[in-house]
């Protein structure tokens, strides 16, 4: 059985934006002004990364500072709602392992899959926003 991380990288190449909605868990880093900040990623579609496009929607959850996502709840309320929960283990655990789950505001209860470190998007500020784990 391949790893979800896989089967999403697949999708991605054979359809270079594909129907799967994903959350990415991101933190953000400007080398040229060193602010960072943390936040949640909302793409309609799953994108192939690093992605030119930035996200259909952005929950900023910290704006001074990144987050360790692992062994936390993680709430955004706006523009979208939602509940992650990740592992405490998550860190350490190998790509494409489920490691925890999120609760869209419909209710709806999706996986939250460990990636290896990627390039989510990089916003106009010189900032480059990465992730270790995504929601779909």
């Amino acid at each position: 059985m391949l790893p979800h991380k896989m089967i999403l990288s697949i999708i991605s190449l054979l359809n270079p934006i594909s129907a799967t909605p994903i959350y990415y868990l991101t933190n953000c880093y400007n080398n040229i002004n060193t602010i960072q900040h943390a936040e949640i990623d909302y793409y309609k579609s799953a994108p192939v990364l690093p992605s030119s496009i930035p996200p259909s929607q952005i929950a900023v959850l910290n704006p001074s500072m990144t987050l360790d996502y692992e062994d936390g709840t993680w709430r955004a309320k706006k523009p979208f709602n939602i509940t992650v929960v990740i592992g405490a283990d998550a860190y350490v655990a190998k790509a494409g392992t489920d490691v925890g789950y999120a609760t869209e505001g419909t209710g709806k209860v999706v996986s939250c899959y460990r990636l290896v470190r990627s390039v989510v998007y990089t916003p106009d500020d010189g900032s480059t926003c990465t992730a270790d784990y995504a929601c779909y």
